[in-house]
């Protein structure tokens, strides 16, 4: 997992106890989706915390750290990483069918130093 993590940013500047915490937390919780070859090789992971719309908004603006809120109405998706678009699209469907009627925030490093995206969507 956390090999995958290595090869792609903002991950791949991460401290190894930084990267194992944050996915350490979402396995515990059952925060995430992983995919996997037929060879069963790891090939994509996406994970997430439950949050608040507001401080999912700071988070997304910079404005805070982000919080986890047990029963909050909205997700911060804060780790995805993918070998294929496949396996990312495989992840985001998954993940809007899981939590219909929430509104997940993100943003998206690029590896190329393209500046990040920040975004909100809702799953319908």
């Amino acid at each position: 997992m956390l090999e995958l993590l290595a090869g792609y940013a903002p991950f791949a500047g991460f401290r190894l106890d930084q990267a194992s915490a944050i996915v350490r937390a979402q396995l515990k919780s059952g925060n995430h989706i992983a995919v996997f070859a037929a060879d069963d090789q790891l090939v994509g992971y996406l994970g997430w915390i439950r949050t608040s719309p507001v401080a999912a908004e700071r988070w997304v603006k910079d404005l805070g750290e982000l919080e986890t809120v047990p029963n909050g109405e909205a997700l911060a998706i804060t780790v995805v990483v993918s070998t294929t678009p496949t396996a990312t699209q495989m992840m985001a469907r998954r993940c809007r069918e899981l939590h219909r009627g929430y509104r997940g925030y993100f943003i998206r490093t690029y590896g190329d130093g393209q500046e990040s995206t920040k975004r909100s969507v809702l799953s319908r």
